[in-house]
């Protein structure tokens, strides 16, 4: 198993879904004013955690590699 973090500048991962980028973007343009800025506030409430000082998101991740062989 491989831990590490995910470093990403904040308002890069939001800008994707802002500008209707991939499924949760769709949905998101197509709620009223008022449910996306309910959405902000949990995007950054969960966020905050891994809010770093340059304003960078060091979210953790993890893989797990493997191989197989079979005679």
């Amino acid at each position: 198993m491989i831990d590490t973090d995910f470093d990403a500048h904040e308002r890069s991962r939001w800008a994707g879904p802002a500008a209707r980028i991939s499924t949760i973007g769709f949905v998101l343009e197509r709620q009223p004013p008022a449910a996306r800025e309910r959405v902000r506030r949990e995007y950054d409430r969960l966020a905050a955690p891994h809010r770093q000082a340059d304003g960078s998101l060091a979210l953790p991740t993890a893989a797990l590699l493997a191989s197989g062989r079979v005679d």
